[in-house]
């Protein structure tokens, strides 16, 4: 789970890492997450039809690879990423 706000500048507001260095450090019972195994999926891509790129932008802030719906959904693409040793 994850949250952004609407302030500008926020540190939890997409694409900055705040909310999931918040998720990391406050909500996942201490357990650190794995971003080798780890991957984010989104409709803001920067592609044409998207009204941002802030998902993509999000992903690389992470630093986990970052999957469009249909790479996610239709083409199963994050199956190599769950490979991952």
């Amino acid at each position: 789970a994850t949250a952004a706000t609407k302030i500008a500048n926020d540190p939890y507001r997409k694409p900055a890492a705040g909310m999931w260095e918040y998720l990391e450090a406050h909500l996942n019972g201490g357990v650190k997450i794995d971003r080798k195994c780890s991957f984010y999926v989104g409709d803001a891509a920067g592609r044409k039809k998207d009204h941002s790129d802030s998902d993509l932008k999000c992903a690389r802030a992470f630093g986990v690879p970052f999957f469009t719906e249909a790479e996610a959904f239709k083409e199963r693409k994050f199956r190599d990423v769950l490979k991952a040793d």
